[in-house]
């Protein structure tokens, strides 16, 4: 239980101490989505605080969307989708905050650009037609852990604005606010070893792991949006997945 001792002496209070705790704990899929928290009484003891201090930190949590309670019994961990990656690009500002810590996203590079063949054919464009490519880092309070290559269709392009994709840290939040909504993202992920791209982006080692997402947003009538190429350190961040049965 050494890893849950709490810092008496620190200026962070005790219920945000015991926040991060635990949602380090549920990032780490120690509880299977939809399981029960250990009781309050549980929870105090382990962490040695009051009651209140428990359930306050736990109301926190719930207001952040990551528990729900069942009156009459108890607290459960909220449950997800068919895949859910720590410190990927759609959920790394939520798993910065869950851990305490800052995340945020800095334009790298912004430039139209001619779609190739293959940009093409994953946005249903014409060979030739302009796109608006985005590079991306990501930090982790000042490390820089990962970085996205965002491919956007012109009709989505220019409706980007840099200053608030800095400040949203994921695209489908921007065009939600520009009045186009992500209806459906197709995801395939996987892990490899470094690339050049990844050594001088993220300081790493060549050979070293790297996590990488590819995502596709599509429209509300099947038109993708947006292709993304993330990678992440492997060092850094790991894998959780949920199985779902047919």
């Amino acid at each position: 239980m050494e890893d849950l001792m709490l810092d008496t002496n620190s200026f962070t209070p005790l219920y945000e101490q015991v926040r991060v705790r635990i949602m380090e704990r549920i990032s780490a899929g120690e509880w299977d989505d939809g399981s029960p928290l250990p009781s309050e009484q549980q929870l105090a003891e382990q962490y040695g605080v009051s009651r209140i201090t428990i359930r306050q930190a736990i109301s926190e949590i719930a207001r952040s969307d990551f528990l729900y309670k069942k009156q009459g019994k108890g607290t459960f961990v909220k449950a997800r989708g068919a895949y859910y990656l720590l410190g990927g690009a759609q959920d790394f500002p939520k798993y910065a905050q869950a851990l305490g810590k800052t995340g945020k996203s800095e334009v790298l590079a912004s430039e139209w650009m001619a779609a190739d063949e293959a940009i093409a054919e994953r946005l249903k464009l014409p060979v030739g037609e302009r796109v608006l490519r985005i590079k991306l880092l990501r930090y982790l309070e000042n490390e820089v852990v990962g970085w996205q290559a965002i491919y956007l269709s012109p009709e989505i392009g220019d409706l980007v604005e840099l200053e608030t994709l800095e400040k949203q840290q994921a695209l489908n939040i921007l065009l939600r606010v520009k009045g186009r909504q992500v209806a459906e993202t197709l995801v395939v992920q996987g892990a490899r070893l470094a690339a050049e791209q990844d050594i001088a982006l993220l300081g790493c080692e060549a050979r070293s792991p790297i996590l990488y997402s590819i995502f596709t947003e599509l429209g509300i009538k099947g038109k993708p949006y947006s292709y993304s190429e993330v990678a992440f350190r492997a060092d850094r961040f790991k894998w959780v997945f949920k199985v779902v049965g047919s």
